[in-house]
């Protein structure tokens, strides 16, 4: 019998590294373009956006990786790992440095 995958200490969407965080909707005229969505557990159930649930939910099926669904415009952009941007940016850049 196979692991059993556990999300129980794990963030909902990858932490910000450097002040790096990618994980927000995508489509520019909506209202919640560049808002990050929250790593924090959301609160669920009647009046959750009362109890401070951000606007967005993470969905996934077996064979998907993980996105995230704008609860305002129905976006789906993934879910990305901030600390692979920030290491590419640095391999970017690498040859700017002054030795």
């Amino acid at each position: 019998m196979g692991k059993i995958f556990s999300r129980a200490n794990k963030p909902r969407v990858p932490d910000a590294v450097d002040g790096i965080q990618i994980n927000f909707c995508k489509n520019p005229i909506c209202s919640n373009y560049g808002v990050p969505a929250s790593v924090k557990k959301q609160p669920r159930g009647p009046g959750a956006s009362l109890r401070g649930r951000d606007n967005y939910k993470v969905q996934a099926s077996s064979n998907q990786w993980p996105f995230l669904k704008c609860l305002y415009c129905n976006e789906h952009p993934p879910t990305k790992n901030n600390l692979a941007i920030q290491e590419e940016i640095y391999r970017f850049s690498d040859y700017l440095k002054i030795w």
